[in-house]
């Protein structure tokens, strides 16, 4: 019997990664080592992303960062074909693939196959 293995990756506030997503406004809370009853904030942990804030930034982006972040996000859904979790996003591999203006430039530009679309 072969379990389903689902693959997490997060990589934002990387270089690679830096102008795909909106600004991270807060941090988790940690219990202080001193005091319980007081928290600090943890640089090292992730908060999930929110989706329509994403989607509202996608709308709002250049069209080099758009056509860069879909082409990362191409290339991942290819390589990692049990991805579920992106950058703290679900990743929804038919969405990578939806017809908009991004789509349409990395056809124009020769950047991508719709052909079969990678699967």
């Amino acid at each position: 019997m072969v379990a389903d293995i689902y693959f997490e990756y997060r990589s934002r506030m990387n270089p690679l990664t830096i102008g795909f997503y909106p600004a991270l406004s807060s941090r988790r809370l940690l219990p202080s080592p001193e005091d319980p009853d007081e928290y600090v904030k943890d640089p090292f942990t992730m908060v999930p992303g929110d989706y329509a804030n994403d989607h509202t930034f996608q709308m709002q982006m250049d069209i080099e960062s758009a056509v860069t972040r879909r082409r990362y996000e191409i290339m991942i859904g290819q390589k990692c074909p049990r991805m579920k979790e992106l950058d703290g996003l679900e990743f929804q591999k038919e969405e990578v693939w939806r017809e908009d203006h991004v789509l349409e430039e990395l056809k124009n530009r020769d950047l991508i196959r719709t052909e079969g679309k990678g699967e």
